[in-house]
């Protein structure tokens, strides 16, 4: 099997690096977020696995000419999800994540929380109507839930006020009970 040269494999990694402003954006493959690339075994590193690799801890180690630690992470300075301009990385330790996220409002609200859980109750088998009944029934509990097609536990869960926390707590979609 004939393999492409290395110069051949990394101008096909430029290849999909576009400039935007003062960021370089990767145009190719993504995992979530994260910009990744297929990479042959040794192209980028001494002893590299093949396959996907992060385009950034590549473009890294390709710049600096060592790999990142497995503690460390690669952040960009200017937060945008696509770049991979390697001016713009910074590295930080794991343990440090946390609160690099809560600086720059990266970590959960109860906005967001609650924007959360208003997505999964698009996709829940009961609709607020149904939890307020079922909280207000003295049927027992593995009735309603026959009645509703749930579990017993789930029944239970909603008349503890731990499930569809906000039948118990009139409206608030922002219920710190129900999100949590």
């Amino acid at each position: 099997m004939n393999r492409q040269p290395r110069e051949t494999w990394l101008a096909g990694l430029h290849s999909q690096i576009e400039p935007v402003g003062e960021c370089m954006e990767w145009q190719g493959p993504t995992m979530g977020k994260t910009p990744v690339i297929y990479c042959p075994r040794g192209y980028a590193f001494e002893g590299a696995s093949q396959g996907k690799h992060s385009t950034r801890a590549i473009l890294f180690a390709l710049d600096r000419g060592y790999r990142l630690s497995e503690n460390s992470l690669i952040r960009m300075r200017c937060r945008n999800d696509k770049c991979v301009h390697v001016a713009h990385f910074y590295v930080i330790h794991r343990s440090h994540q946390p609160k690099e996220q809560s600086k720059r409002g990266e970590l959960s609200t109860p906005r967001k929380r609650a924007s959360i859980t208003i997505q999964q109750r698009k996709t829940a088998k009961l609709t607020l109507e149904q939890a307020r009944s079922i909280r207000h029934s003295t049927t027992p509990s593995r009735e309603e839930a026959k009645k509703y097609g749930v579990s017993s536990q789930t029944v239970s869960a909603i008349r503890r006020g731990i499930l569809w926390a906000e039948s118990t707590q009139g409206a608030s979609v922002f219920s710190w009970r129900g999100v949590l």
